[in-house]
C-alpha cells in the first residue's frame, strides 16, 4: 500500500502541474482567436462596416459571422492530403423577412471579397500565432505529464495487481458474500465468502481454488440464520476468471 500511496502523491504532483499548463495554454490559445479574429477582421472591414450588427469571430479553422446567436455565414478551412482550401457556407434559407435580405445581401459581399482575394483569405488562415513556439513548448510538456500520470496510473493497477496475487496465495482474499463471484462463463456463486490459491501451475493459467461458502439456515418462522461454512476446493480454475472478479478493485 505504501507503494500505491507514493505513487498516488507523484500523480496529484502531476496533475496539479498538468491544470497548470491547461490555464496557460488556454490563455495562449485565446489570444491565437484574438490574434486571428484582428487579423480577419481587417480583411472583410469594409464589409463588416456595411451591415454594423454583424460581429465576426475567427480561429485557424473558421471564421464565424453572427448577429447574436444567428449565423450570417462562415468560412471554414480544410486540407487534403497535402492541399488546403477553404469553403463558403451561406445557411442557404427562404428569403421572406427583412433578416434574409441583409443576410443575403451580406452574404454576396463576402463572396465577392473572396472570389477576387482567395489567396489573402487563405494567407490569413495561414498565418502563424505570434506565440507559437511557446504554445507548442507548452503543449509538448503537457502530453508528456499526460504520458507519465497514465505510466502513474499503470503502477498502481499493477502493484494493486500484485497485492492481491500475494493474498491469493497466502492468507487469501475476502469476498463480499451475497456478490456473484465469477469461477468461468458459466459458473457462479452468491456464496462466496473467501477465496485462496492452494496450487497453482507451472504457467500459472490455472489454479486450484479454495473457496468458502456461506451457508445459510432458516427457522420456523422463515428466518435466515448463518450456518456454518463450507470450504471446498475447485480444481484447475483459469487464473483469469479469478482475477477478472477483482478488476474493479484493481482499475479503480
Amino acid at each position: 500500500m505504501t507503494n500505491i500511496k507514493n505513487f498516488e502523491i507523484v500523480i496529484a504532483a502531476l496533475a496539479e502541474k498538468k491544470s497548470t499548463l491547461q490555464n496557460q495554454i488556454d490563455a495562449l490559445c485565446d489570444e491565437s482567436k484574438k490574434e486571428v479574429t484582428t487579423l480577419f477582421e481587417k480583411v472583410f472591414a469594409e464589409e463588416l462596416v456595411s451591415y454594423a450588427d454583424v460581429v465576426l469571430k475567427a480561429n485557424n479553422n473558421a471564421v464565424a459571422f453572427r448577429i447574436g446567436h444567428k449565423d450570417i455565414c462562415n468560412i471554414y478551412s480544410r486540407s487534403y492530403f497535402d492541399k488546403k482550401g477553404y469553403y463558403l457556407n451561406t445557411y442557404a434559407t427562404t428569403v421572406e423577412d427583412e433578416f434574409e435580405y441583409k443576410r443575403l445581401i451580406f452574404n454576396g459581399k463576402i463572396a465577392e471579397k473572396i472570389l477576387f482575394n482567395q489567396d489573402l483569405v487563405q494567407d490569413t488562415f495561414d498565418a502563424p500565432f505570434s506565440k507559437k513556439e511557446e504554445l507548442n513548448a507548452l503543449q509538448e510538456e503537457f502530453y508528456a505529464i499526460e504520458r507519465e500520470i497514465s505510466n502513474q496510473n499503470h503502477r498502481i493497477q499493477q502493484a494493486k495487481k500484485d497485492e492481491v496475487m500475494i493474498k491469493l496465495m497466502g492468507e487469501g482474499m475476502e469476498w463480499e458474500a451475497g456478490k456473484t463471484f465469477e469461477l468461468n462463463r458459466q459458473w457462479s456463486s452468491y456464496q462466496v465468502k473467501k477465496v485462496r490459491i492452494v496450487k497453482a501451475t507451472k504457467s500459472g493459467k490455472t489454479v486450484d481454488l479454495e473457496v468458502t461458502y456461506a451457508q445459510y439456515d432458516w427457522d420456523a418462522d422463515g428466518n435466515r440464520t448463518e450456518g456454518e461454512d463450507r470450504i471446498v476446493t475447485h480444481e484447475k480454475i483459469k487464473m483469469e476468471y479469478v482475477m477478472a472478479n477483482f478488476n474493479r478493485q484493481i482499475y479503480n
